[in-house]
């Protein structure tokens, strides 16, 4: 396995836009969020999410039906555009210690500004292939989950009042 060191810089721009966009896009389902992780040292998906139901996860994502399940977001800052030009998403290989857990993870793959992200389910992601690739000089490992089997949702989620506040 090979994975980068942390990087504290990214996880400051990054992490707490990242939790907002899953954040907004359960709540916008009317689900509750029970829990948000907070630290880099964090070693659990960042969001717990209730769904009082407990079918989501099973109607979206064919998992079986849970009332709780996590949210792993990601932001991808080459990604810079609704568009998706490449042919599979990479989801990093050092975030398989959330698969297993007791409730479903379902990791959010988000573009830079925020308009478009891929959904995968903790499930769907044990059954991919890992790759090497190079990454910001590094080489690292990668899930790679090919575009036309993962949920692609656009919409402008985070609007400028996030910004503001």
């Amino acid at each position: 396995m090979v994975n980068r060191e942390f990087n504290q810089r990214a996880y400051d721009t990054y992490d707490t836009l990242g939790k907002a966009v899953a954040a907004r896009w359960v709540e916008a389902y009317g689900f509750a969020i029970v829990n948000v992780s907070s630290g880099s040292a964090a070693y659990e998906p960042d969001l717990l999410v209730r769904d009082p139901k407990g079918d989501f996860v099973e109607t979206l994502f064919g998992l079986n039906s849970s009332e709780y399940f996590y949210v792993e977001p990601e932001i991808k800052a080459r990604w810079a555009s609704r568009n998706f030009s490449y042919r599979d998403v990479h989801i990093p290989e050092r975030k398989k210690k959330y698969l297993g857990l007791k409730y479903p993870v379902i990791f959010i793959v988000i573009n830079k500004p925020c308009t478009a992200f891929f959904t995968v389910s903790s499930a769907y992601l044990a059954d991919c292939p890992v790759i090497e690739k190079y990454a910001n000089n590094n080489l690292e490992t990668f899930f790679s989950v090919n575009k036309k089997d993962v949920l692609l949702w656009e919409q402008d989620i985070i609007t400028e009042d996030y910004f503001v506040n």
